[in-house]
């Protein structure tokens, strides 16, 4: 309460300018999902090359109950 749009902004960056700020397995197990600097990146369980799913503003990673 009482913190601006700017304000928010500032600490949702502040949070993410660093390493990974959190991280889920996929539903399967397969695949690391990750948000480091506001975007969602993923990772084969196997390793390999990371892939950029969304970009910018990513907060509260999670999966819908169909898994996607």
């Amino acid at each position: 309460p009482g913190s601006t749009l700017a304000e928010l902004s500032r600490a949702a960056r502040a949070r993410n300018a660093g390493g990974i700020a959190e991280f889920r397995w996929s539903p399967r197990g397969d695949r690391l999902y990750f948000v480091h600097r506001g975007g969602v990146h993923a990772v084969a369980r196997t390793g390999g090359t990371v892939e950029t799913v969304a970009e910018g503003g990513a907060s509260q990673l999670d999966f819908s109950p169909d898994g996607r």
